[in-house]
């Protein structure tokens, strides 16, 4: 009888411990929305450059940050994120943002794009995790560019002012999808499609491109009976939000690793033609020299109307105190995006009349007067 209660006692004490330890496998167990994490931040800052500029006068020696000897609010983010995990394979991440640099964000280089409620979310995408190689994850929405070691927001970069090659030569924000595969625990590989290379935003007006890259034309180049309603927020036939004028695609990749404990790299490539007609050819303006009618423009290729961006970030950290980084980017506008490329708008380089005296056979350096022609920044 001793032995009989004392197994009994055995068993009621095995069947708490076991309740017990089940129950609190089911506490750690995490639910998805306990995963979800919120973060923010506020930036402020007071501006001061030694030049003229100052009160409600834009400071345009600087990026975001344009008002000089004022005090101003650059930004307040709140961002909301679930990661895409092998445990949970599905994630989101959106950030809301106000500020005085949303206006820049949705607007290539120095000029807002008056219209500011589209701004207001900064990123959103849906993600998904897939068991391929190490990891695959895909994002598909409105998300931030790729590209170069700054970034859109202040407080994450090595210096607080955002530097001009990011500022003149990357688009900030793009909408469409990625794909990034871990290769190793080391190595990763992404490859992106935008629906433009220029970045996504409001850029309405009439133009070949909608006046991206600082074109303000009234016409697209190619002849005065190929015009584009304007887009605006009344307009029925074109879309107000600009993003991807033509059927073309942008494509971008990204290789990076880590070498060593103290180098690593990254290789970003962004391709793209945002134009919807394609730059004259010099065949083009001949045969219009002497028919005497207009050839108007053939819609816009990639092998000719190019926009090209090439990046590499080489970072050298030899102690946790110092840290040696190398940006470089190198931009290739080609054919009609030339004309459209900010610094080297000329609206009389398509349109104005050939000079009859001109022999386009006789190689006098027209060439330099042609579209089409190849210029790297």
């Amino acid at each position: 009888m001793v032995i009989k209660k004392t197994l009994i006692y055995l068993l009621l004490i095995f069947s708490i411990i076991s309740i017990n330890l089940i129950a609190q496998e089911k506490e750690t167990e995490t639910k998805w929305y306990n995963k979800i994490e919120f973060s923010g931040f506020v930036d402020v800052y007071y501006n001061y450059t030694f030049n003229n500029r100052q009160g409600g006068t834009a400071d345009t020696s600087a990026t975001f940050h344009t008002y000089n000897k004022q005090f101003a609010v650059n930004a307040v983010k709140l961002a909301i994120e679930k990661v895409a995990e092998k445990e949970s394979p599905w994630g989101f991440r959106i950030d809301l943002q106000n500020g005085q640099n949303l206006g820049y964000q949705e607007r290539p280089f120095q000029t807002t794009n008056s219209i500011f409620n589209m701004n207001l979310l900064q990123q959103g995408y849906v993600s998904m995790y897939l068991p391929v190689g190490k990891g695959l994850i895909i994002d598909a929405g409105k998300m931030a560019t790729h590209i170069g070691y700054e970034v859109l927001d202040s407080k994450d970069n090595m210096n607080y002012t955002i530097g001009y090659i990011f500022f003149n030569t990357i688009p900030f924000i793009n909408t469409g999808a990625r794909a990034t595969l871990t290769l190793t625990e080391k190595y990763a590989f992404g490859l992106y499609i935008y629906n433009s290379a220029q970045g996504t935003g409001y850029t309405g007006g009439a133009g070949n491109s909608g006046q991206q890259f600082g074109a303000v034309g009234v016409t697209p180049y190619g002849g005065t009976n190929d015009t584009v309603p304007a887009a605006s927020l009344t307009n029925t036939t074109q879309h107000a939000y600009v993003d991807g004028p033509n059927y073309l695609r942008a494509y971008g990749t990204q290789l990076k690793g880590e070498l060593s404990t103290q180098f690593s790299f990254v290789w970003n490539t962004l391709y793209g033609d945002d134009n919807l007609k394609a730059a004259r050819t010099k065949s083009d303006m001949i045969a219009e020299h002497y028919s005497g009618y207009p050839i108007p423009n053939k819609p816009s290729q990639f092998s000719q109307d190019y926009w090209f961006v090439n990046n590499i970030i080489l970072t050298f950290q030899p102690t946790e105190k110092l840290t040696a980084i190398f940006d470089w980017t190198f931009g290739e506008r080609k054919g009609e995006t030339v004309n459209h490329a900010f610094g080297y708008l000329n609206p009389n380089i398509a349109q104005s009349p050939i000079d009859g005296s001109t022999d386009f056979l006789a190689g006098d350096g027209v060439d330099d007067m042609i579209p089409g022609e190849k210029r790297t920044v």
